[in-house]
């Protein structure tokens, strides 16, 4: 079965984290931001050639942006960057299609006419979230548009055989959002993320009683291709998660509808529960949530009923407050513990608390997850010590004020470090949590900060 790459296609996890990073202004009058495009995009599906091309365009017809991806079972290339031009009812915009390392391989060329498709549509609402208000004033007006590609070279040459649909629209808004002092939000959310067969998953996201979810199905580790990829919209309610998720690929036939795969399952007893409350600059969140089991089955064409397993429900709800003059300000004597070489020890059933507004603001060392190829944004760290014993230690940072991150690593004789673990957020918040082998007689050093920019009051736990 054709394969296409998931690359730059899906995010995956749980949920998002309540904790928003930037700190606000102080209050301010209104100031409108405008949103004046055109937006063209055509899309060609066949089994062994998928082509995707969107084009942003200014009311006066001006390039602005785009970007599109070529497909074949030999490569996939896509484009970040182009030319073209809009107005008197055609259009016209040619792609740059790079190699991995940036390098132009190809160009595609596309051209076609524009028409509106009834009257414009008159916008003029305005919407309430906690204490802050947006209005929104303008038009948008739907376009039917007719492409075909009239040039395609290089390494992308394979486009030219490419039979479109294409859509369009065309808006020009402007938005006004109030900005007091001191913001308020609540609200609830939810998600999953669940093994399906042997090389599947399924990840489940609700924000305010509103559910979706993404079904992965026949994935290659090596390349991150899969087999079937489904999406579309969850009936959620406080026992059960069901719904039809729509197969986009493999796509359907010609003249065929979509395929469809089905999510049945079961929200079980509670295992946990509990609350998590973090501060930063300016930023308090309180979150209540539940975990709880989830059982059931997907069933999707071509592989039957599937059940899922290592899946848990996660169940929250939240308030934020962000404010100008909350949250501690950044500063005082260093900790003690600011460099590796004052590593605080740590032995079992040790609680440290401390602040780390003093801390410097970049570590000492890199903090790389397993999952990741780069390093998370880490700040004001402190570190400590723990000396092995022959079997795994577990260290939190339950307690804590702010969103945490743990890196563990081995020092060497060169003074250089050797990273065993990076640890950010948890299935049950962003208090991070790590678990690690030792051995006896070796030291270990433990570096702990904020995630991003966060910083506050830290509680360090040797379970």
């Amino acid at each position: 079965m054709a394969r296409r790459s998931l690359s730059g296609a899906l995010a995956c996890g749980v949920a998002a984290s309540l904790l928003t990073l930037a700190a606000p202004a102080a209050a301010t009058k209104p100031v409108p931001t405008d949103d004046e495009q055109v937006q063209i995009w055509c899309t060609s599906v066949a089994e062994d050639l998928y082509v995707d091309v969107v084009a942003y365009y200014s009311l006066e017809g001006d390039w602005l942006e785009g970007w599109g991806e070529v497909w074949t079972p030999e490569s996939d290339h896509w484009a970040y960057q182009g030319d073209g031009s809009y107005g008197d009812g055609a259009f016209e915009a040619t792609w740059a299609f790079e190699d991995g390392e940036g390098g132009v391989v190809g160009t595609v060329t596309v051209a076609g006419t524009v028409e509106p498709l009834g009257e414009p549509t008159t916008i003029d609402e305005r919407t309430r979230d906690g204490n802050t208000w947006t209005t929104v004033e303008g038009w948008v007006q739907q376009l039917i548009v007719s492409g075909a590609v009239t040039e395609a070279t290089g390494e992308v040459a394979a486009a030219a055989g490419a039979t479109f649909g294409c859509t369009g629209g065309a808006r020009d808004l402007r938005f006004w959002g109030t900005n007091p002092a001191t913001r308020v939000y609540r609200g609830t959310g939810g998600g999953a993320y669940c093994d399906v067969g042997e090389d599947g998953w399924l990840d489940v996201f609700v924000s305010n009683g509103v559910g979706s979810g993404t079904l992965v199905l026949g994935v290659d580790e090596e390349t991150g291709s899969a087999d079937l990829v489904a999406q579309g919209p969850l009936t959620v309610t406080s026992q059960s998660i069901t719904g039809a998720l729509e197969v986009g690929w493999p796509p359907p036939g010609e003249g065929e509808d979509p395929a469809q795969a089905w999510v049945d399952l079961a929200i079980g007893d509670v295992v946990d529960r509990g609350q998590m409350r973090a501060t930063a600059r300016g930023v308090a969140v309180h979150e209540w949530y539940t975990l709880s089991e989830l059982a059931g089955t997907v069933e999707a064409p071509g592989y039957g009923a599937l059940p899922i397993t290592d899946c848990l429900y996660r169940d929250g709800r939240g308030m934020e407050r962000y404010s100008s003059q909350a949250g501690q300000k950044p500063g005082g004597p260093p900790p003690v513990n600011d460099l590796p070489a004052g590593a605080v020890p740590l032995e079992p059933g040790a609680v440290e608390r401390t602040n780390t507004r003093g801390a410097a603001e970049e570590p000492e060392a890199a903090c790389v997850p397993d999952d990741a190829g780069e390093a998370l944004p880490f700040t004001r760290t402190l570190w400590y010590s723990v000396a092995g014993t022959g079997g795994p230690v577990t260290l939190s940072t339950d307690g804590s004020h702010f969103n945490t991150v743990i890196g563990v690593y081995l020092p060497e004789g060169d003074g250089a470090l050797t990273q065993l673990a990076c640890v950010d957020n948890t299935a049950t918040g962003v208090l991070a949590e790590v678990t690690f082998e030792t051995e006896s007689g070796v030291d270990y050093l433990i570096q702990i900060g904020g995630f991003f920019l966060e910083y506050g009051k830290l509680v360090v736990r040797h379970d």
